[in-house]
């Protein structure tokens, strides 16, 4: 009974921004301009969403900017994780060292990151002329702008995969591996045939909460590059921003974000299935 009050407010609300999203997807009007209404276009936003390379690009974006992301920042929650379980004075500073990125606002990492990877000022750019590479100015390199982005991506959120293993494992129970010891099981076997398969439920839980963070990052790239050079970093989440504000195209971007809706929610029950599964 207590939560009712709550849930009055938090359940309708989705729904009613579901549907109005929805509704303004079938039409085609501009915020500057509300004066002249809106104008009935149908189905003609998603036909123009089909055939619009700049928007598949910018989905494709996103989807190879999250998995990179998830994929490394899984690899050394795993890896550092492990690292990390003891409980000696060295530990237990490095944990509280670690949680630095994640309470850093993404404007003030973007802001620290581009001066970093700035052609003439810039630390990075700077140690890669050093070792006899060419300078270049990284975030203005369509080759190496986008993976400039999700390096920082994964400085800033990999502790949040990290604690979560050293979280995970130390509320492992210690019996499985006592008998594997006695069994003369390595630490790979073990890891591999206990700890892993212990810790899946968890992971898949933290990968999911990643997902959707990662898939529907804006702040991050927008300080730092504003989806450029052209578009060679501009996800969903940029386009929809681009479409919405700079162009005005209200109807579009609300198409755009069915869209990103529809991805997150598909790859949602992909993670739930995983878990139903694990149990």
């Amino acid at each position: 009974l207590l939560l009712i009050p709550c849930l009055l407010i938090l359940v309708p609300l989705p729904i009613f921004l579901f549907e109005y999203i929805i509704r303004s997807s079938l039409f085609e009007w501009s915020l500057t301009m509300p004066w002249l209404g809106k104008n009935f276009v149908g189905l003609d936003n998603f036909r123009k969403l089909l055939s619009d390379p700049v928007s598949l690009q910018s989905v494709l974006t996103a989807i190879v900017f999250t998995l990179s992301t998830l994929a490394v920042e899984l690899a050394l929650g795993l890896g550092v994780g492990h690292l990390l379980v003891g409980e000696t004075r060295v530990i237990s500073t490095l944990r509280g060292f670690i949680l630095l990125p994640l309470v850093i606002t993404p404007v003030v990492v973007g802001l620290l990151w581009r001066m970093m990877y700035q052609g003439n000022l810039g630390i990075l750019s700077y140690t890669i002329g050093a070792m006899g590479f060419p300078k270049t100015t990284i975030l203005a390199d369509p080759r190496f702008a986008l993976a400039a982005v999700v390096v920082t991506s994964i400085w800033q959120n990999a502790p949040f995969l990290i604690l979560v293993v050293v979280a995970g494992i130390k509320a492992l129970p210690s019996e499985p591996f006592e008998a594997a010891l006695i069994d003369g099981a390595s630490r790979w076997q073990m890891f591999f045939h206990i700890t892993l398969p212990l810790l899946s439920p968890l992971l898949i839980i933290a990968l999911l909460i990643r997902f959707i963070d990662a898939f529907r990052t804006f702040d991050l790239i927008y300080i730092m590059t504003a989806g450029g050079p052209g578009i060679r970093t501009e996800t969903i989440s940029m386009h929809i921003f681009r479409e919405g504000f700079i162009v005005f195209h209200m109807g579009y971007a609300a198409t755009l974000t069915l869209v990103l809706f529809v991805v997150v929610n598909i790859f949602a029950v992909m993670f739930w299935m995983a878990t139903n599964k694990q149990k």
